[in-house]
């Protein structure tokens, strides 16, 4: 099945491989390159002698004549051995793990197919090694690491490596086929979509609050004796019964309870979607509110009375009472008067990028403002002053 996944604030890392010298870097931080001057906000926490760096939001690139340091140092400590820049065409699978230990981890691999190309030149398939060649292609062009290859006959290869404009490595032996061979790669869809909140379309409305959201689930059970059911939660009423197998809910066998023994998961029907359809009660949503799923395998053809099911299922969930409120500040004020010693070894930099006067971009430390009005510095250690006007006597 093919699903859209929305996604919004979408951020690349670019991963660096460095040196394991002790030079401790925190989350947020602002990291440069001593020789290419580029710079990125390191995206996770590393210890000192960490050899992975993965950094967001780069400006210019990176690269191996580099060596790291925070963005206000003056001599580099970590050398860069390599650089991969990550974009959204790379990506396979989408995942996200839950912080319900009852509910499945979320994976879904990305469609290729919608972005297909057909490559240069004459495509030399070898089915013994994994170095593939070429006649009158661009590889070095064309192709990078993490691509797809499609065979004439449909077989597919993923590329690890390209060697020149003739020549790559794919991740395991090829396909004794030549000819013309199909690029696939992840799409983002929709791009020009950027706009997550719009004016609403009366002027006069001031606000809009949902009282009721439509959600959609993931959680998995394993039934005993033949029969299961997930709990339900207090503001949420589930979807009515499902009346085809394209409805609110969705039950794959995650994992089938003779699958070891057998040795042969497939035949016992793990990763198959059941029939909703077979019978009325092979899964029976309670209609109240904070009702429960429950789930009978005597009336499924492929469930086991002991199988772990993954079951997707839709609710309306009740958030009248739900609402953050934000309240309007109408003015504030934010004093920066910190100088980052751009300090780290074995511990971390204790400064906090963005707080300091040597900082090249400065946080205002709150999550929305609807205008700036000014910024001020001053000249001396003394406070920044806003202009001021001095009206003379006599006016008022």
């Amino acid at each position: 099945s093919q699903y859209r996944l929305h996604l919004f604030d979408i951020r690349m890392y670019t991963k660096l491989t460095v040196a394991n010298t002790n030079y401790r870097l925190s989350a947020g931080q602002r990291i440069k390159g001593s020789v290419s001057g580029a710079k990125g906000i390191l995206a996770t926490a590393t210890a000192a002698n960490a050899t992975t760096l993965f950094v967001h939001d780069v400006e210019g690139e990176f690269s191996t004549s580099d060596t790291i340091m925070l963005e206000q140092a003056t001599t580099g400590v970590k050398t860069v051995s390599a650089v991969r820049n990550y974009s959204t065409d790379r990506v396979r699978q989408i995942s996200q793990a839950s912080k319900d230990s009852n509910a499945a981890v979320f994976a879904a691999d990305t469609v290729t197919t919608d972005n297909q190309f057909v490559l240069t030149g004459t495509f030399t398939g070898n089915g013994s090694d994994a170095t593939q060649t070429g006649v009158n292609t661009k590889f070095s062009q064309e192709l990078k690491e993490g691509d797809v290859l499609v065979a004439p006959s449909g077989t597919t290869k993923v590329v690890l490596s390209i060697t020149s404009d003739t020549e790559l490595e794919l991740t395991g032996n090829g396909v004794a086929e030549n000819g013309k061979y199909l690029r696939q790669r992840a799409q983002l869809q929709e791009q020009e979509k950027t706009v997550a909140i719009a004016a609403t379309p009366k002027n006069f409305v001031s606000s809009i609050t949902p009282n009721t959201l439509q959600i959609r689930k993931q959680k998995t059970v394993t039934l005993s004796s033949g029969t299961g059911s997930v709990s339900g939660v207090a503001d949420e009423t589930l979807f009515s019964d499902p009346t085809s197998e394209t409805d609110n809910y969705l039950v794959t066998i995650h994992e089938a309870e003779n699958s070891s023994a057998s040795g042969d998961p497939e035949s016992e029907g793990e990763g198959s979607t059941i029939s909703t359809q077979e019978d009325d009660d092979v899964i029976e949503p309670s209609t109240s509110q904070g009702g429960a799923i429950a789930i009978a395998s005597a009336n499924s053809t492929p469930l086991g009375n002991a199988d772990q099911l993954k079951v997707i299922y839709g609710a309306t969930k009740n958030v009248a009472n739900n609402n953050a409120a934000k309240t309007l500040r109408r003015s504030r004020g934010v004093k920066v008067t910190s100088t980052a010693n751009a300090t780290a070894g074995a511990n971390a930099s204790a400064d906090i990028y963005g707080t300091n006067i040597n900082d090249e971009i400065i946080t205002l430390g709150v999550p929305d403002i609807y205008a700036l009005r000014g910024v001020f510095e001053s000249n001396d250690t003394d406070d920044a002053l806003p202009p001021k006007l001095t009206v003379a006597s006599g006016f008022s």
